[in-house]
Order: C-alpha cells, then structure tokens, then sequence
C-alpha cells in the first residue's frame, strides 16, 4: 500500500518540488534504500509494484518506470548487505548512481518506444539535477528504512 501511495505524492505533490529542472524521485529513493537494508528479494517486487503504479500515472510509455526501478532495484541487492550499513556515505554515492542509471534506462525505453528525446538537454537539465535532489531525499530515507529493517528482521546468530 505504500507504494501506490508514494507514486500519487510523487506525481501530484513532488512535481511543484523542482530545482534547476530536476525533481526528487522518492519512489526510487525508497525503493533503493530498501534494497540495500533488507535481506531478501523482496525489495524486486517493491520496484515492479512502485513502478508499475509511476506507469499507471504517467504519461510515458508502460514499462519504463518498471523496467528502470527493476534495473537500478536489482543493482542495489547485489551490492547491498553488510558494506551498506558500515558508512553513512555509501548509500548516498549509491542514490546518486542509481539516479543516473534510472534516467538513462528510461530516456532508453523513451528512445526504443519513439519518443524524441535530446540526449543532452535530458542529462544536464533533468537527470544531474535529480540526482542531487535523490541524494539529499536518501539523508532521511535511508535511515528511516534501516530502523523498518530492524523491527523486520531478528538478528542473525553465527556459529
């Protein structure tokens, strides 16, 4: 339920939040720092139902919501777990990657559906300023999905 309820503030509220072009993406954001707190799979499907919701209220073509939040979701599993939670840092650099990725991975599904796209002018004047916007978004998500991940997961025991 949160999900949906994220991809409606995202696209009624956060549009009237832009800076120098670009706008948070707090799906993304939320679905990312999930994806490096938590221990299983899960937060794929997180991508697949936020993304999917993003397609239901947007006016791009279907799937490119879902396939950029899958592509960047998967990424931060691989390379989430422990090395996350040792500098505050890390999942700040990885917003920003991921923020990259996402852009690109859409403006792609853009470009194969048909859609004009400036390569250039998408990149400096939307996807750069997103970026910076997700990685201040990330300083209060990130901890606020670790004290959910916490609560979820009892500790682990090794032998």
């Amino acid at each position: 339920m949160l999900l949906p309820i994220l991809a409606v503030g995202q696209t009624t509220v956060a549009i009237h939040f832009e800076w120098a072009g670009g706008r948070s993406n707090l799906l993304l954001v939320t679905v990312l720092a999930w994806n490096l707190v938590s221990r299983d799979v899960g937060g794929l499907l997180w991508a697949f139902v936020g993304g999917l919701s993003l397609d239901a209220l947007s006016g791009g073509p279907l799937g490119a919501s879902v396939l950029a939040l899958l592509f960047v979701s998967f990424i931060g599993y691989i390379i989430g777990g422990h090395i996350w939670a040792t500098h505050w840092v890390l999942p700040l650099m990885a917003v920003t990657l991921a923020s990259l990725i996402y852009h690109l991975v859409y403006l792609c599904v853009l470009t194969i559906s048909g859609w004009p796209v400036n390569w250039v002018t998408a990149i400096t004047n939307t996807t750069l300023p997103s970026a910076a916007l997700n990685f201040l978004l990330m300083i209060p998500v990130y901890p606020g999905m670790r004290w959910v991940a916490k609560r979820i997961y009892y500790p682990r025991v090794g032998i």
